[in-house]
């Protein structure tokens, strides 16, 4: 792994695997990436715990003391998922939360409660840093898609405030199998540039069929990037890796000086 900002060393730290380092000055590295990122045709992103903090957890512990004590389905809903989850250790937090969008997001009530909760200034101040930034100047020029385990009206309302072009048409929605939508897009469509971002094993769905596509030669390239909330697990698998402050691997690939050298 090479670094451009070691974790020692920067909050923000930002690293690329050693197969696009190999050979290069930190500046030729920097100049391909930009290359690469410009003619991305379609990103797919992670939502929760990639653009902003899980915010599946966020929903289902809102409001907490007041539906615990009020709502006897939450109460029942709390202690099943506990005990499966840290007693008897049974269940992934991805099939905790669909029990839970299956029993209460299913109804309109709440639904209208979370459209007013979420603000365009609450969204906007709730993205980690770098974000924004990353999908306006790094690659303005791709088509963005969500793919989340999380519920159709979140990512609708944050690829609004995102500004993803046409954003009704380009999300997927309590997707449970990351891999298999890439694989059936990449199937339907042209498109040979791709990218994609995220956080989990779920992502690295992502990133193993976009290179085994780009291994077949029915895509040109891929770039993937693992946006790490633990700053000394880099992803060995992916092209770029960066602390979920995307800020750092932003100002890299703005910065008008390149020149200086990075560590391995």
């Amino acid at each position: 792994m090479y670094y451009f900002r070691h974790p020692d060393d920067r909050a923000d730290w930002v690293a690329v695997h050693d197969d696009l380092a190999k050979n290069k000055s930190r500046t030729q590295i920097i100049q391909d990436l930009r290359k690469d990122l410009s003619q991305i045709e379609v990103w797919f992103s992670d939502l929760d715990g990639s653009d902003v903090d899980s915010q599946a957890e966020v929903i289902a512990f809102n409001r907490f003391f007041s539906r615990f004590c009020k709502n006897r389905s939450y109460r029942n809903w709390v202690f099943h998922s506990a005990k499966r989850c840290f007693i008897k250790k049974e269940l992934p937090r991805s099939e905790i939360w669909q029990e839970y969008v299956d029993i209460f997001l299913r109804d309109r009530n709440e639904l209208l409660f979370l459209h007013k909760h979420y603000t365009p200034e609450k969204i906007l101040r709730s993205l980690f840093s770098g974000v924004r930034e990353f999908y306006t100047d790094i690659i303005p020029q791709a088509q963005k898609y969500y793919i989340t385990r999380n519920i159709y009206l979140i990512a609708k309302l944050f690829a609004e405030e995102l500004g993803f072009p046409d954003h009704v048409s380009k999300i997927f929605a309590e997707e449970h199998h990351k891999g298999q939508r890439v694989q059936d897009f990449i199937e339907q469509h042209t498109f040979t540039k791709y990218g994609c971002s995220g956080d989990s094993k779920d992502d690295e769905e992502m990133h193993d069929i976009l290179k085994f596509y780009e291994d077949k030669g029915k895509i040109e390239f891929s770039l993937t990037l693992f946006l790490a909330s633990n700053q000394y697990l880099p992803h060995p698998k992916f092209d770029i890796n960066c602390s979920v402050n995307r800020m750092g691997l932003v100002e890299l690939l703005t910065e008008r000086n390149s020149d200086k050298d990075g560590s391995v």
